[in-house]
């Protein structure tokens, strides 16, 4: 008898809830096969450790009381990939090709769990690839962004121009606003300087390995080196990684604000799509970043079960 597994569904597709086990719904039944020769012991080695199995109406159904992490990432295509996954996900368009990975502070153990331990980090992205089209001097900005003005009421936009007020005389060269009629709300910054670790590997030299805790010192030129000997070009590698401690991207919040409660990012982002970006203008350029004047090396919408976006 062939068995084979036919979907995983979570109970949150059932019953609209996240809150649910994990559901991995297989036959046994031998009139539908999608793959020849799976015994279940070979079937259930792929399954997670916390796994019950059950039959019910000829059924074989595992339960698991991993909770689902609520976050997706989706590009430009269409794409959706998950994080904190060990392979990277494909990365590729007309202006870079290359793969990532994202990594969240989560309460289920995964392969990550090390890095965050004992630090106020929520993620790290880590990026790998190659232009496909840069001039040696043009500027790449890597942030954040939504795709419209913000709405904020009177309390949080008073909160939200202070702090901005604060990035501004702190932050060199930073690109942040809320937005208007003619650009998104957006805070992003040149890549080369605000990275946290970056590494550029000459063509037949071995690139850094991708899911590391992270790159080490030893292949990564320091922040302070970066402005005097950084230049972009289409035949290197370029492997960098960027994490953060105030925006947990699982409960949808902004945390360890000193001073302040966690606060949800609903409350600024209303029902905006929030994406992860990075995208080059030209040397010459001045004024507003304008989505038009943009060309992205990748531009990931974080979609959250939590966001009002997802539930609009």
């Amino acid at each position: 008898m062939t068995l084979t597994v036919l979907n995983v569904q979570t109970a949150n597709q059932r019953a609209n809830s996240h809150k649910s086990d994990t559901m991995y719904t297989a036959t046994s039944s031998p009139d539908i096969s999608l793959c020849d020769n799976v015994s279940l012991a070979e079937k259930t080695d792929l399954l997670p450790s916390n796994a019950k199995i059950g039959i019910k109406n000829s059924r074989i159904e595992f339960a698991t009381t991993e909770k689902a992490i609520p976050l997706r990432i989706k590009d430009d295509n269409g794409n959706v990939f998950k994080p904190n996954t060990e392979i990277p996900f494909s990365v590729e368009n007309e202006h870079c090709a290359g793969k990532a990975i994202l990594k969240l502070k989560t309460e289920q153990p995964s392969k990550y769990e090390p890095y965050f331990a004992g630090k106020k980090r929520q993620f790290e992205i880590q990026i790998q690839g190659k232009f496909k089209n840069v001039g040696e001097n043009d500027r790449v900005y890597i942030g954040i962004e939504t795709d419209s003005e913000v709405k904020l009421n009177f309390l949080t936009r008073t909160f939200s121009k202070v702090i901005l007020k604060l990035i501004h005389a702190t932050t060199a060269n930073v690109n942040a606003t809320l937005g208007d009629r003619e650009s998104a709300a957006q805070m992003t910054m040149p890549l080369h300087s605000t990275v946290d670790k970056l590494a550029v590997t000459r063509p037949n030299e071995q690139t850094p390995e991708m899911g590391v805790a992270e790159f080490q010192d030893d292949v990564s030129i320091a922040k302070c080196d970066r402005p005097k000997c950084f230049t972009y070009n289409t035949e290197d590698t370029y492997s960098f990684s960027q994490h953060g401690m105030y925006v947990n991207l699982v409960s949808w919040k902004l945390v360890n604000l000193p001073g302040l409660p966690d606060i949800s990012l609903n409350k600024f982002l209303g029902e905006s799509k929030l994406y992860y970006v990075c995208y080059i203008l030209p040397e010459n350029h001045t004024g507003k970043h304008l989505s038009k004047d943009k060309n992205y090396l990748f531009r990931f919408e974080l979609e959250n079960d939590n966001s009002l976006a997802c539930k609009k």
